[in-house]
This record gives structure tokens, sequence and C-alpha cells, in this order.
């Protein structure tokens, strides 16, 4: 995989520190979605909502409108998620049946 190009970083970097303060300080992570040009240092933030197939969908639509609009060159996102270490992944099928997501079998 190739470094992230610095014109990006330059935008990105501050995102990725609000979010990373706000996890380090207890708070949890709202999904957002950035859509972002370049030329124009504009970046359009979208809170993302996933609390059902619909609004996901919804959420999908408003940012490929705003990078239509906008002649995006990135859409960054940043949305907390669960993972589990290399160790147990051959187990996921046994912790989803016996606790229903990774986060609940922390």
């Amino acid at each position: 995989m190739s470094a992230i190009p610095k014109p990006y970083l330059e935008i990105i970097e501050p995102l990725m520190g609000a979010a990373r303060g706000f996890l380090e300080q207890g708070e949890s992570l709202v999904p957002f979605a950035f859509v972002g040009t370049l030329s124009t240092q504009q970046v359009h933030p979208v809170k993302m909502d996933a609390t059902s197939e619909a609004c996901k969908d919804a959420s999908a639509r408003e940012i490929r409108a705003l990078a239509h609009t906008y002649a995006a060159d990135f859409v960054f996102v940043i949305m907390e998620a669960w993972s589990l270490p290399p160790k147990k992944a051959a187990r996921i099928d046994d912790i989803l049946d016996r606790y229903g997501s990774i986060g609940a079998s922390c």
C-alpha cells in the first residue's frame, strides 16, 4: 500500500486527531464522512446514520450527491469499529452466536 499523499494528509490529520481525542476521553465516536475537494480545500461533513438499511442508503445518497456537486477528490470516513485480534479471528462465528456482536464480547 502506498503512502497517503501530503495534500490529503494536511486535511485528514486534524480529523483523525479530533477522533483520537474523543476516544481517549472515553467518548463515543459518531460516524462521519468528510467529502473533500483539494483545489478549494473545502470539506463537507456528513453525519452517517446506520440504524437501518434505509438510513444507510440515505447517508450514501447524501455523500454521493455532495461528491458530485463539489467534484470531490476524496471521501474520508471516521467511525468506531470492533475487531478481533488475529488469534481469535477463527472464532468469529462462535463469538457472534454467543454474544451477538464483537463489541458485546468484551
